[in-house]
């Protein structure tokens, strides 16, 4: 047999035992993750999927859901998914959450098919490739991004990134084997980047991680002449212009009004982004607990460059890594281009934009660079005898900690118990243990956490406390909070101020609505985080001047929700009704009006409200 069909040979036997491995990390991920399917949708979840729950199977009522969206420009791609979810699997989180799984898997295997294409390009191991993304793929990281429904809009944006980034270097190394490649490329930047964009807008940095790829891969040379290298160096020195121009024009409304709502500068966030991003390196290789989870709102915000001194010291090492990446860049092309890949990564999300200072679902694309960076610093570092077993090692460590993260997400006590140990000063969940604290009766324990939060929202949840404790408030203790009102409301705030509106209008806790109706005008006289926070608290005191039967003032509460948010029907839903059954039939027609001049997408869901209400109407007149 000659040697040339033993090279075949060998070359199919490595290729069908490469595609057993890989198929197995798929199997191990799909197993780890089980228990995690049947979970609670949490947080953000229900507000973002409640209105889906009963909005009918319609073709008429899916496409007018999905045109708000659009109008919206609110992720529209990834809320599609969303509503077929709704379709076909109601409030079943099952199905939800293995959508997310199954979309995970899929970004693995083009996080694969990615690193095989540079692998090859640099004469490097298939299995290299199979490694990092099965790495990742199972990584514990990943998880609260997988499980957290809503971070679907993640993942998708992350999916269309590594699809953009394939195409691109395919159309490259076809370019510089002297064919035509330009079609992948313009596929990659007028296709799939606005397909991302579409499900979470961190997917506009594909012209960034494809420049990357020119820098220390490509080195923007082509097989035939300088044109396709001139035109390269053009397209991204535009489209760097271009981004840094919007941003110029936007910087004002963009980024200093946004800071306006914020307990933080623009200054403080950026230096605090530094001990943020070492975090993130932390979370990829030294995946412990106190590293994990998605809340990070303990994080120690940096007033100075040395306080904390972590501040410096952070920047110090960033600094280092960069640098010491350059300075390898010839002898390792894959390693400097996975550090670098971790940094443009965060780009948009951990620099000057006015967002939260740290989640981890912003790590989920960016810490493939770090897991290609260790890899291959490993794999030129150590003999190949020890490299693949330390490698298996850590395999099964990773897969082991993610299978017992993952069942904590069985269930919202078991999640929120987990969470809380690894991050015992996050407020968030302080609050949240508070709440589980308190609905298991445990409200000696939910004070005494109480008194270790002392802001506007753990006023107010001591008042819901005690309303489960004891059944009513009086009405010093209502007034003693709304007192003590000092600064700009947050949503949180207003969820809580909801939660003990709600115990009140049930019956469930006696207290005067006027002390209620006090707390909510002195909110209204601060600055409020957003106008949909604001509406709330109108609705809410609509609510309660009825509950009151002062029908007057619950009618102009109404109204004045329906002004500050002119896109949600509900309120003057319930002022048609308010009219209706104080037989004020002029006012209800006028009502009816109104809701009929919101844009169709925003009251399809009502259609069978607002119907009954023409009826209701007609038959009085």
């Amino acid at each position: 047999m000659s040697s040339d069909k033993l090279s075949f040979r060998n070359r199919m036997n490595l290729g069908v035992s490469d595609s057993i491995i890989m198929f197995l990390y798929v199997i191990v991920c799909i197993f780890i993750y089980w228990n995690g399917l049947n979970g609670p949708f949490i947080l953000d979840d229900l507000n973002s999927f409640a209105p889906l729950f009963n909005i009918g199977n319609s073709l008429e009522t899916v496409l007018l859901n999905l045109k708000r969206y659009v109008i919206e420009l609110d992720r529209p791609l990834a809320y599609a998914t969303f509503i077929i979810n709704s379709l076909f699997s109601d409030e079943r989180t099952f199905y939800w959450k293995a959508t997310n799984l199954a979309l995970h898997i899929l970004t693995g295997i083009l996080l694969f098919i990615l690193c095989e294409i540079l692998m090859k390009d640099q004469k490097k191991s298939r299995l290299l490739a199979i490694l990092v993304s099965g790495l990742w793929l199972i990584h514990p990281l990943q998880i609260s991004t997988v499980l957290y429904v809503v971070q679907r809009m993640t993942i998708l944006s992350a999916l269309f990134v590594l699809a953009g980034l394939i195409a691109y270097a395919h159309g490259r190394i076809l370019q510089r084997n002297g064919k035509q490649g330009i079609g992948f490329i313009l596929l990659a930047f007028i296709v799939l980047m606005p397909l991302g964009a579409l499900c979470k807008e961190n997917a506009l940095l594909l012209p960034v991680y494809a420049l990357i790829l020119e820098i220390f891969i490509f080195h923007f040379k082509s097989g035939s002449d300088n044109k396709t290298d001139n035109y390269l160096v053009s397209m991204f020195i535009m489209a760097m212009i271009i981004g840094m121009s919007i941003l110029l024009i936007t910087y004002n409304t963009t980024l200093l009004q946004g800071y306006d709502i914020r307990e933080f500068t623009l200054i403080e966030r950026v230096m605090t982004q530094g001990r943020v991003m070492v975090l993130y390196l932390l979370q990829v290789i030294y995946p412990i607990k106190g590293n994990l989870g998605f809340m990070h709102d303990d994080v120690v915000l940096s007033a100075s460059l040395f306080k904390p001194v972590t501040t410096i010291t952070s920047i110090i090492i960033l600094t280092l890594i960069a640098l010491l990446a350059w300075h390898i860049r010839s002898r390792n092309k894959l390693f400097t281009f996975g550090i670098f890949f971790f940094f443009v990564g965060h780009l948009m999300e951990s620099t000057i934009l006015p967002l939260e200072l740290m989640f981890e679902h912003r790590n989920y694309l960016p810490s493939a660079g770090i897991i290609i960076a260790t890899t291959m610093a490993l794999y030129n570092l150590l003999n190949k005898s020890f490299f693949y077993p330390i490698l298996a090692g850590f395999t099964i460590c990773l897969a082991v900690q993610t299978y017992l993260i993952t069942m904590t997400w069985s269930s919202m006590p078991s999640l929120f118990s987990y969470m809380y140990s690894a991050h015992p000063e996050s407020k968030r969940l302080k609050n949240v243990k508070v709440s589980i604290l308190a609905e298991e009766g445990r409200f000696s324990e939910a004070y005494y956490l109480l008194n270790t939060m002392e802001d506007q929202r753990a006023r107010v949840k001591r008042l819901v406390v005690k309303c489960l404790e004891n059944g009513k408030l009086e009405q010093n203790e209502i007034r003693d909070v709304s007192e003590k009102i000092n600064s700009s409301i947050h949503s949180d705030f207003v969820k809580t101020l909801g939660e003990l509106s709600d115990l009140g209008l049930s019956n469930k806790c006696q207290y005067e609505n006027n002390s209620i109706i006090e707390l909510i005008n002195t909110s209204l006289k601060f600055r409020i985080i957003n106008t949909f926070e604001k509406h709330r608290l109108f609705v809410y005191r609509g609510y309660h001047f009825w509950d009151e039967k002062d029908y007057d003032k619950a009618l102009e509460s109404f109204e004045l929700a329906h002004n500050v948010y002119p896109n949600d029907p509900l309120p003057l839903l319930m002022a048609t009704n308010l009219a209706y059954k104080i037989g004020d039939m002029k006012k209800v027609s006028v009502y009816l009006r109104y809701i009929n001049n919101i844009p169709e997408p925003y009251r399809i869901n009502y259609k069978k409200d607002i119907l009954l209400f023409e009826e209701m109407l007609n038959f009085k007149q």
